[in-house]
């Protein structure tokens, strides 16, 4: 919907708009849904650790509760997804602001038409509210400001994400960008906005583990999340951590970060011809593996001839 927001329409803008706003409101709705969630989970999980109950589902080590951990991560990877989204589209602001005038105009009574100003003005609180929400860029910030006053005395809690973190983020020490699927690299977005949601709520008190995130950061400098939307780590991290980051990384530092960014991506471009030919090459070479086993008739395949077809239909979904 706002991913795609203005290609290939011939729609006028305010029309466009007017289209898409029931869509809009859902949305709208669906993000408070989500902060409710999210509240709800972290409270549930602060009276499960709470009580400590002697059972192996509350185990630090279960793999049921980090996985409720890395869910967190999940939910809130949409939010700073959204957020890079909106960011992206400024046709889609310039749209919103003409059909908001020509709300606002309505209320004012500068055009003429029998709506009901009632009606009209329900309309544009809608629309404040979800510009507050959605089209402030600030749905991640949002969550953020969620209040967890209980949640941070949970030592036990606290030592369970941590550890969570730990054991996650250690898999992608020795991998570069290059290694990594789009899988893993938003595996990656999604223990980097939990990492964030535990510093909001229980603080800066693992100076390793902050060094081990941040050491990623400076190989993961940028991750392709969706068509045009590109997500860099370390800006998120610096947007949204409630500490003075300058305490634990000084500014050479976060530099040196957006200087191997530009780096990577300038010798990307540079390669990209190459990478495109040898794209071409893949596509051309499976295209005629592909045409050569479908030619042959699956009741009579062997097994090896199975797993065979198998593999080139997968490696056409890894290729598309």
């Amino acid at each position: 919907m706002l991913l795609y927001y203005g290609e290939n329409s011939n729609t006028r803008p305010v029309k466009q708009i007017g289209d898409m706003l029931k869509d809009i409101h859902d949305l709208f709705n669906l993000i408070k849904y989500a902060y409710k969630l999210l509240a709800d989970i972290v409270r549930q999980l602060d009276a499960v650790y709470y009580f400590q109950w002697n059972h192996k589902l509350m185990c630090d080590n279960n793999i049921c509760l980090y996985d409720i951990f890395l869910c967190i991560g999940e939910l809130l990877m949409s939010f700073l997804t959204l957020d890079e989204i909106v960011s992206n589209q400024v046709l889609f602001m310039e749209h919103w602001n003409a059909y908001k005038q020509v709300v606002i105009a309505q209320l004012q009574g500068n055009t003429y038409s029998e709506i009901d100003n009632r009606k009209v003005k329900v309309l544009l609180n809608l629309m404040n509210e979800i510009e507050n929400t959605i089209l402030s860029e600030k749905i991640f910030a949002n969550a953020m400001r969620i209040k967890f006053v209980d949640v941070k005395s949970n030592i036990k809690l606290c030592t369970s994400i941590q550890s969570c973190i730990k054991m996650n983020i250690a898999k992608f020490e020795n991998k570069q960008l290059s290694e990594l699927t789009h899988h893993k690299c938003l595996q990656f977005v999604k223990l980097s906005a939990l990492y964030v949601l535990y510093i909001n709520i229980h603080g800066m008190n693992d100076k390793k583990l902050f060094k081990q995130v941040w050491d990623c950061f400076k190989k993961y400098t940028f991750f392709t999340m969706h068509c045009n939307v590109v997500w860099f780590p370390d800006v998120f991290f610096k947007k949204h951590v409630n500490i003075n980051i300058d305490n634990f990384i000084d500014k050479k530092c976060m530099n040196s970060i957006a200087g191997i960014r530009d780096n990577y991506i300038l010798h990307s471009h540079e390669n990209l011809h190459k990478e495109v030919s040898i794209y071409n090459m893949y596509v051309l070479s499976w295209v005629i593996k592909f045409d050569e086993i479908i030619k042959k008739d699956i009741s009579h395949m062997r097994l090896g001839e199975i797993k065979q077809l198998v593999n080139i239909v997968l490696d056409g979904l890894t290729l598309s």
